[in-house]
């Protein structure tokens, strides 16, 4: 009884399955994507560096860098930037195995250096002052960069408007293709946000910045980003 009431189980689910599919397929939709499009100035700068210094011990090669460092927390402080929008990214210490090699002997000597990473980001209100704090940066010691980075202060609520911009967008689309051919909207089906387009991101690498160390700031442009915002809506259509 209990494997008939299975096999009956299964082929109800299954045959209501089938029915369902079709008239799925049957009922007459239209898909349309729907779009909203903005450019934005950015208004905030994050700057990411390091401080990469070796020495002979593990603690010479902290003592250096916690000196560097110091250093580079003082000039940023000095200029406005508040402790909060200061944060340590990460702190690596790498051993390093180095063999030297005697030229008149051609004998080999193993030796041990240590490497210290430290890694900062900082967070500038002001974009204009990102060249000018990068040169100021690589005037203390710092002489590793992973990127510029910009931003905008009220993302949350520009991409909430480009939202609903979108699905008006959508929605006026639908009713031109359905009037056009003498149908009417019926209820939605199915929406589905496609992936947005936020702020891109602007690299320099610790070469460019030690070309430029001896002008009088590192040329760097916020320039204007396009945000995009696309949403895939579908409709039943009616008579």
């Amino acid at each position: 009884m209990i494997r008939l009431f299975l096999a009956l189980s299964f082929l109800f689910i299954w045959h209501g399955g089938c029915l369902a599919e079709p008239l799925r397929d049957n009922t007459p939709s239209l898909t349309i994507m729907g779009e909203a499009v903005e450019e934005v100035a950015p208004d905030l700068a994050i700057l990411r560096f390091g401080i990469v210094n070796e020495g002979s011990t593990a603690q010479g090669a902290a003592l250096e860098n916690a000196r560097i460092s110091e250093s580079v927390i003082s000039e940023l402080e000095m200029v406005g930037v508040k402790e909060a929008d200061i944060q340590t990214q990460g702190l690596k210490l790498t051993p390093i195995s180095i063999q030297d090699r005697d030229p008149k002997s051609k004998a080999t000597v193993d030796r041990k250096i240590y490497r210290l990473s430290n890694d900062l980001s900082v967070r500038l209100w002001d974009v204009r002052q990102a060249g000018e704090m990068v040169r100021k940066l690589v005037d203390r010691g710092v002489n590793s960069f992973q990127g510029v980075f910009y931003e905008y202060s009220n993302s949350a609520e520009k991409l909430d408007a480009l939202r609903a911009a979108a699905v008006r967008d959508a929605h006026r689309q639908a009713e031109v293709y359905a009037f056009a051919a003498g149908l009417k909207l019926g209820r939605i089906l199915e929406m589905k946000p496609a992936q947005n387009n936020f702020m891109q991101t602007t690299l320099m690498d610790a070469k460019a910045a030690t070309a430029f160390s001896d002008s009088g700031s590192i040329p760097l442009s916020a320039g204007r980003q396009r945000i995009r915002v696309q949403i895939l809506i579908v409709w039943a259509l009616a008579h």
